[in-house]
């Protein structure tokens, strides 16, 4: 992951992107089935499990 892609902009502030996937880390709203599809996860996942999903291909934890 590139330093330019390792930020995401929040109300006009740069935060890095471990900010972002550790507010997710416990979020109960429904990706949508798109998302869960090319994610290869069950259709009616959580933000929670992708996150989780993708950070645990990536061998990491939220901080």
């Amino acid at each position: 992951m590139t330093e330019e892609s390792s930020v995401v902009e929040v109300g006009g502030e740069d935060k890095p992107i471990r900010w972002l996937l550790g507010r997710l880390w416990n979020c109960t709203d429904v990706l949508a089935a798109v998302y869960c599809q090319n994610l290869e996860i069950p259709v009616g996942s959580t933000y929670a499990v992708a996150v989780r999903d993708v950070m645990s291909k990536l061998g990491e934890e939220a901080e």
